[in-house]
């Protein structure tokens, strides 16, 4: 008699799958004093180029009808391989501002889930795109109101009419989808169990994942190693579950410094850093016939970008601020007193800060980077000589950079050996 009562209750309650999508509330307008007329067609070439080059991935994308994406190499093989195998694991790796980020981005579609990895990465995920996500959150509702049925049945099944009456009447609770007092009956412990499901649940159901590690200093090799061991644990919770792809990018700085046996594993994908003629055409992909830098000023902000597209943009922006007159197109001389040596160098100081300690080899290092800019082939006798710089210091100096692939090497007359700078 009781299991009919529970049962005719129960069935009487409004089922989930005919439950609507919630509707999201639009953002609230902005107040007039803070709104800015960004209509396209009112912009000029050179507030279009600027809008472009301050333009990058954020948490919520980027506007790629201002920066179209220019398809790399690197791109193109990731892509290929994603698209005509089941399962892989594949690591993104390159300098800080080669656009590791953005290529992951770009490969995002309805069957690839991107996050940025944190340890409570899960945590985030149910707290702050629950309502984007939305199958996680009806997922949990769903568990939520079977765990909540089940417990209520046996509850009066058993005769405990003590916690059914603190249950209330399902048919009320269910009927008007109070999930609250699910969550209060139920108990903070069942309830974060329940999440866990919902969450594993929506995973189980992706096909790719686009995890974007960190960038760490050059002190954080035990973090990242941490960070490295809870990817691989996730890895392998979903490694016998068939058509899943890891894509993990990764700081090439750290990769070189702190190699990690688990990388062992992935195919390496290395976002080489791009030719000046390459920035240059993704500078008019974006920008056709803007006619705001002048060639010889354009080719000469692909060169001291040494190949790094965010800094190009970077460089790109300041010269457009200094540029105060705005006169168009913009000279060789407006960016070179915008684009100092000290500009230059505090750029190439953070990131040989990775591969030399010591500042005074920083500052050699960055110096021979420098003159190989505008000569190749030459040994390093005579990059010490026009430096300034010992031989003996220039000669470290150039193996490490070797190493790194800073720059590239070839044999000239018996054992001599010419570098040039790789870009």
């Amino acid at each position: 008699m009781i299991e009919e009562t529970v049962h005719e209750m129960l069935d009487s309650c409004t089922r989930f799958d005919d439950e609507p999508k919630p509707e999201l509330k639009p953002m609230e307008s902005q107040p007039e004093s803070c709104k800015f007329d960004d209509s396209e067609k009112k912009l000029t070439p050179l507030q279009r180029v600027y809008r472009w080059a301050a333009s990058g991935v954020s948490d919520s994308g980027y506007d790629s009808e201002i920066d179209r994406f220019y398809e790399t190499p690197v791109y193109k093989s990731l892509l290929f391989k994603l698209q005509n195998t089941d399962k892989s694991l594949s690591m993104l790796t390159g300098l800080q501002g080669t656009g590791k980020t953005r290529i992951l981005y770009q490969l995002r579609n309805n069957d690839c889930f991107y996050f940025k990895w944190n340890k409570d990465w899960k945590e985030e995920l149910w707290r702050e795109r629950c309502v984007e996500w939305y199958s996680i959150q009806r997922r949990y509702n769903d568990n939520l109101a079977e765990e909540y049925e089940n417990q209520v049945r046996a509850s009066l099944v058993a005769g405990a009419s003590q916690k059914a009456n603190k249950a209330g009447d399902p048919r009320t609770i269910l009927g008007r989808k109070d999930y609250g007092s699910m969550e209060a009956f139920l108990g903070k412990a069942k309830c974060k169990e329940l999440k866990e499901q919902a969450i594993s649940g929506f995973l189980y159901c992706i096909k790719i994942f686009l995890i974007d590690m960190p960038d760490y200093s050059k002190s954080n090799a035990n973090a990242m190693n941490h960070d490295i061991a809870g990817i691989q644990e996730f890895y392998e919770s979903l490694e016998n579950k068939a058509n899943t792809h890891f894509v993990i990018g990764v700081q090439k700085e750290l990769v070189l410094k702190n190699p990690h046996f688990w990388w062992g594993k992935c195919d390496k994908y290395v976002i080489e850093p791009l030719y000046s003629q390459q920035l240059i055409e993704a500078y008019n992909l974006s920008n056709p016939e803007s006619g705001v830098f002048a060639p010889v000023a354009l080719q000469y902000l692909a060169e001291i970008s040494r190949g790094v597209f965010r800094r190009f943009k970077k460089y790109m922006r300041l010269s457009i601020e200094a540029d105060q007159e705005q006169k168009v197109p913009i000279s060789e001389d407006i960016v070179k007193s915008a684009i100092t040596d000290q500009v230059i160098f505090e750029d190439m100081d953070q990131e040989l800060a990775d591969v030399f300690d010591d500042e005074e080899k920083r500052r050699c290092a960055s110096a021979i980077l420098g003159y190989l800019r505008t000569h190749s082939d030459v040994n390093v006798k005579t990059i010490a000589e026009d430096t300034e710089i010992s031989e003996t210091m220039a000669q470290k100096i150039v193996q490490k950079l070797l190493l790194y692939k800073y720059i590239s090497a070839k044999h000239g007359e018996g054992k001599e050996k010419l570098v040039s700078l790789q870009l």
